[in-house]
């Protein structure tokens, strides 16, 4: 027997609660085809999670009643493998992205440093030493990535790097971001007065309207500060231009005095 007579039988053969089904059946096929073409052509983070329980709970209920819908359960028996192999492949940014935000729900810093227990006379000198670090990163033309680390910060951004466990200060600072250190490229972690960690990675952001003109660094900060309510500072490679970042907002051109500010309004905070 062919494939159309089959067809033929099939639909022939159906009662009426068998025929309301075989429409339905029918509906969430074309349905979900254009829905798949839809994610697939502007699919973004916040709509993966939302496509995967919609096609998950149809396939459910088509093979639930698969006597009834043929086809979706067809679609789900044979192509949910190979979907679900795209979506990761495709859109592994995205999951990671997801991953990412679920750990730092859950995990605190490793190293958490309470701003209790740092003098005023500490945050002080903390303060000046960064600023005095980042003017002459900026005046040479040395990339930079520093972040401010509270209580929400994974701790997998901070085993990611190595270990420093140091008081700032200038001279470090601008050590670890030498271009012949092997740390210049990763992220400094500062968390109260303390250098935790050098050579960190940080996740990049997804947010398509970002400039072009903003290099890894400058979407590393962005990044981290969408995921968490970290303060960053970035300095600029090519022009040595010195941005500030928080709460998926870039600032740029802040100089010594604005800088300053900045500072003590985080440590204050």
């Amino acid at each position: 027997m062919s494939t159309i007579d089959e067809i033929r039988d099939y639909f022939g053969g159906l009662t009426w609660y068998g025929g309301i089904f075989a429409a339905i059946d029918l509906l969430i096929f074309g349905a979900l085809c254009i829905l798949f073409l839809n994610f697939v052509r502007k699919s973004g983070g916040n709509s993966l999670l939302k496509y995967v329980i919609i096609f998950a709970v149809v396939f459910a209920v088509a093979l639930l009643f698969n006597n009834y819908m043929p086809f979706t359960a067809f679609l789900a028996w044979f192509f949910v493998p190979v979907v679900a192999i795209l979506f990761v492949v495709i859109y592994r940014h995205e999951i990671k992205r997801a991953f990412f935000r679920l750990s730092v729900k859950n995990t605190r810093a490793s190293k958490e440093v309470s701003f209790a227990s740092v003098s005023a006379e500490e945050i002080k000198t903390a303060v000046t030493e960064l600023v005095r670090a980042t003017q002459n990163l900026s005046k040479s033309n040395i990339g930079g990535l520093i972040v401010f680390a509270n209580k929400n910060m994974s701790s997998s951004i901070v085993d990611s790097g190595i270990s420093i466990g140091a008081r700032i200060s200038s001279q470090l600072i601008e050590s670890i971001f030498n271009t012949r250190s092997p740390l210049h490229d990763g992220a400094v972690v500062i968390q109260g007065n303390t250098i935790v960690a050098a050579g960190c990675f940080l996740p990049l952001t997804q947010n398509r309207e970002v400039p072009k003109d903003l290099g890894t660094r400058h979407r590393a900060a962005l990044g981290i500060s969408e995921n968490t309510d970290a303060l960053v500072i970035v300095i600029s490679e090519q022009t040595g231009i010195i941005s500030v970042v928080e709460k998926g907002e870039l600032t740029r051109f802040i100089d010594s005095e604005r800088l300053t500010s900045i500072l003590e309004q985080h440590y204050a905070g």
